[in-house]
C-alpha cells in the first residue's frame, strides 16, 4: 500500500487522467464540429432569406410606385421610365424570391415564397393591363393635341379668307 501513496505515482495517475480529457475534448469537438457547422449555415440561411423577403417587399412597393407614375404619366417618355422601373422592380423582386426558394429548407417556406412569386405576376399582369390602357391614352390625348392645332389653324386660315378682321375673337365670344 506504501506504493500507491507515493508523489510520483499520482502525478502520473493525474497526468493519465488530464491526457484521458484532453483526448475526449478532442472527440466532442470533431463529433460536434460538423452539426455546430450545419447549423451556422441553416442560421445564414435563414438570415439571408430574412433579408432577401425584406428587400422583395422593398421591390414589390417600387413596383406599385411604377404602377402610380404610370397611371400619373402625362407623356409617353414619362411613361416608358415608369415602366422601366416596374420592370427593373419586377426582375430584382423575381431574382431575390427564387434565391429565398432555393434557400428555405421546410416545404413549407418553399410554398409560402412560390404563392408569393404567383401574386406577384398576377400582379404584374394587371399592371401590365393598365399600363397598355395608359399608353393608349396618351397616344389619343397626342392625337387629339394634334387634331386641336391643325384644327386651329384651319380656323384661323377660313376666318383670314373670309375678310372678317375680328378674328377668333368673335368666334369665342359667339358660340353661346
Amino acid at each position: 500500500m506504501r506504493s500507491l501513496n507515493r508523489i510520483g505515482i499520482k502525478l502520473g495517475f493525474a497526468g493519465v487522467i488530464g491526457i484521458m480529457l484532453a483526448v475526449g475534448m478532442i472527440a466532442n469537438q470533431a463529433a460536434t464540429e460538423p452539426k455546430v457547422r450545419e447549423a451556422n449555415r441553416h442560421a445564414d440561411d435563414e438570415a439571408q432569406i430574412s433579408e432577401n423577403a425584406l428587400i422583395a417587399e422593398s421591390e414589390m412597393r417600387n413596383m406599385q410606385l411604377a404602377v402610380r407614375g404610370v397611371r400619373l404619366a402625362r407623356s409617353t417618355k414619362d411613361f416608358d421610365k415608369r415602366r422601366s422601373q416596374f420592370r427593373d422592380a419586377k426582375a430584382a423582386q423575381a431574382k431575390l424570391l427564387e434565391v429565398s426558394i432555393a434557400l428555405s429548407a421546410s416545404p413549407e417556406e418553399k410554398r409560402m415564397y412560390g404563392e408569393i412569386t404567383r401574386l406577384t405576376d398576377e400582379y404584374a399582369v394587371g399592371a401590365d393591363e393598365q399600363a397598355q390602357q395608359q399608353k393608349k391614352m396618351l397616344e389619343l390625348n397626342e392625337k387629339r393635341a394634334t387634331l386641336a392645332t391643325d384644327w386651329d389653324r384651319k380656323a384661323d386660315a377660313l376666318i383670314a379668307a373670309t375678310g372678317n378682321g375680328g378674328g377668333t375673337a368673335n368666334l369665342d365670344r359667339g358660340g353661346y
